[in-house]
């Protein structure tokens, strides 16, 4: 969400370098901490629509692979941050995974 907030602003975000930071998730351990990760991450998601210009450049497109453009054709911060929410939305399974895993772990250590 960073970089399309650049993007709407004219500023054309580069391929390199990534400026991202990944949760070290092998650090969280509780239910509490999973929560408190995705509620902060839902918290910037909203945040970054507020930096939504008046008048958007639509015209700056990121720079991306040409693998990507392939795939996917040139991406302006609309389609960048659509592209963005379908990403988060392909983590859902993996999270629905995730607590049934959780589930059938504590269940087997309960015995219910």
């Amino acid at each position: 969400a960073p970089h399309i907030s650049d993007l709407r602003r004219g500023f054309p975000y580069p391929r390199e370098p990534r400026l991202r930071y990944e949760t070290p998730w092998r650090d969280i351990r509780t239910q509490a901490q999973a929560i408190e990760r995705l509620e902060e991450s839902r918290r910037m998601c909203l945040a970054f629509l507020q930096t939504w210009p008046n008048r958007p450049h639509l015209d700056v497109y990121r720079d991306v692979s040409e693998r990507f453009m392939e795939k996917y054709g040139p991406q302006n911060a609309t389609a960048a941050y659509l592209a963005g929410l379908m990403h988060m939305d392909g983590h859902l399974d993996q999270f629905h995974e995730v607590w049934r895993q959780a589930q059938q772990s504590s269940q087997a250590a309960t015995g219910d």
